[in-house]
């Protein structure tokens, strides 16, 4: 039997409702991921086990309807995508390979087999043609999202892969390790362009400008940093922050940053200086995520404190602040037309809120 869609590596007890009649509890020994599509249409929910089974469900989010439900053995979810129009689902269970799946029908279409060790992100190119995935076997590896084929094995990291992304033009990997650097990838070649290499500590995250001149990494040594794309060049360090960075997102037009950080803020930087242009602060406990608002008039931040809290992106004053029911926030943003904020705690539990009026548009907790 192929290898379930594996679930979020938290014991905690999330509810979901399969139609809209009844709500059902999942076993809490084995709590669910959520992830958005690009285009912020879909959610997938996955990793809950119910008795001998694994669901991972795909909804909608505008309706909050169940489109589809993939079952599986009971095998925890590490990592899972969608595409860009939320077709398709690449997503990996624990010991097992990476699998690609049909969001409608739940069918299994190829598998990606190849690593040694354990994988911990799967990730679709921006045009959907190729997939990328991070590995423990200190590699990542592009795929063929059609037909499964191994375009090219991404070998040098001394250490954990733990992240991989495209840069917005397709041209480009970006890789994160525990080896504390960052390197970019040809994806046509599969050569090694550029090596980044001037952290303290393991790497969390990398992020390529819209652009495509700029990378920002965010570390474990309390640091983000911004480098150029082509030379490798460190264009600044962003300092300021009092413990690890967890993710670093560019403003839509490239030209600033914001750092969430376990110090409990926020920070915003110029991507050109390096130079701090606000911290903020209104958080009691670590922040997961930061990003902006596709217009980038707002930037949303998550944390554990159960809060999510939109600043105006240009005064840096605190707006709104949306608490989940279910507590720690994994992840808050905006969806891709900015009329909708999408947010999942750290026991998978996603809700969806209308930001013409800030109520819930969609709960997929109580619906």
């Amino acid at each position: 039997m192929a290898p379930a869609l594996r679930g979020y590596s938290r014991y905690m007890k999330t509810k979901f409702t399969p139609d809209n009649s009844n709500t059902r509890t999942f076993n809490p020994m084995f709590a669910s991921l959520a992830n958005f599509s690009p285009d912020g249409g879909l959610v997938l929910v996955g990793g809950s086990v119910v008795g001998n089974t694994n669901i991972s469900q795909v909804w909608d989010v505008a309706t909050g309807r169940l489109i589809s439900a993939l079952q599986g053995p009971p095998i925890p979810v590490l990592a899972a995508s969608l595409n860009m129009d939320g077709s398709r689902i690449a997503a990996v269970s624990l010991g097992g390979a990476p699998w690609v799946w049909d969001t409608q029908t739940g069918q299994q279409l190829v598998q990606l087999e190849g690593h040694a060790d354990l994988v911990f992100s799967t990730r679709f190119s921006p045009d959907a043609r190729r997939i990328v995935t991070a590995s423990n076997d200190r590699t990542a590896r592009l795929w063929d999202a059609q037909t499964g084929a191994v375009i090219a094995v991404l070998s040098g990291h001394t250490g954990p892969v733990n992240s991989a992304v495209f840069s917005p033009d397709n041209k480009r990997v970006v890789t994160t390790s525990t080896d504390m650097t960052s390197r970019v990838w040809d994806t046509e070649t599969g050569e090694l362009t550029t090596l980044l290499q001037s952290h303290a500590g393991p790497i969390n995250a990398a992020r390529v400008s819209l652009e495509g001149a700029q990378i920002v990494t965010a570390s474990v040594d309390h640091t983000a940093k911004v480098w150029d794309v082509e030379t490798g060049k460190l264009q600044a360090s962003l300092t300021g922050h009092t413990d690890s960075v967890n993710a670093a997102e560019f403003s839509p037009d490239d030209t600033h940053i914001v750092t969430a950080s376990n110090d409990g803020t926020a920070r915003v930087w110029d991507a050109k200086t390096g130079a701090s242009s606000a911290t903020l602060a209104g958080h009691s406990s670590w922040v997961s995520s930061a990003s902006y608002s596709p217009d980038g008039s707002r930037i949303i931040t998550g944390s554990g404190d159960g809060s999510i809290r939109v600043w105006d992106a240009v005064t840096y004053d605190e707006v709104l602040v949306l608490k989940m029911s279910t507590g720690q926030v994994r992840s808050a943003s905006f969806n891709q037309d900015g009329t909708r904020i999408v947010a999942v705690s750290i026991d998978g539990t996603p809700r969806v809120w209308d930001c013409r009026t800030y109520r819930d548009r969609v709960n997929l907790e109580t619906r």
